[in-house]
């Protein structure tokens, strides 16, 4: 069977463990979004903050130029939106702007490719213009493949019993299920 992994976040996320959730004085689970963006809004000088939140917008290219200080770098400008050359969202460098990519494991190196971010070679089969070759994007990724299913255990004296989820892995459990 598996070996329980008591932090699937460490060093191998490999193996048998308990979720692990952030969960807040009410109960619920803490999202990424509840967590830092929404406590942006509780207080009434949300607009001191000069945020915009589009929803339902997909950012599909960052657009850069050539750094004027650096001739040999390119910053980025701003981001287009579903696609449309109409819709763009400019950076002012007056305020020190910034572009944030939370996309993920997936989608972070999917939006810089198709900026033209990422490996030279690979941006050419495709015809995707080329931003800055950094051969690093979009390899040596890792599905996070997990199988949670949820077990309740009526009798009290099984819920935390030693070797439930410690010793014999998934395969364990069914069989304690089943007699």
């Amino acid at each position: 069977g598996y070996k329980y992994n008591d932090d699937y976040n460490g060093v191998s996320p490999d193996g048998v463990s308990y979720t692990q959730y952030n969960i807040d004085e009410n109960g619920r689970r803490s999202t990424s979004f509840r967590s830092f963006v929404a406590t942006l809004f509780e207080n009434k000088k949300a607009n001191n903050y000069n945020i915009d939140i589009l929803p339902n917008a997909q950012v599909t290219k960052i657009l850069c130029k050539d750094d004027s200080m650096n001739e040999n770098k390119q910053i980025a400008y701003g981001v287009e939106i579903n696609n449309d050359s109409s819709q763009r969202i400019y950076i002012s460098e007056g305020n020190q702007g910034e572009i944030i990519i939370s996309g993920g494991a997936i989608g972070t190196p999917h939006l810089l490719l198709l900026s033209g971010i990422g490996d030279a070679d690979e941006l050419q089969k495709h015809n995707i213009p080329i931003t800055v070759n950094v051969p690093g994007v979009g390899q040596n990724l890792r599905d996070h493949v997990m199988q949670a299913f949820r077990v309740v255990f009526r009798n009290p004296q099984l819920r935390n019993a030693p070797g439930i989820i410690h010793e014999g892995g998934p395969i364990h459990i069914l069989n304690i299920l089943k007699n």
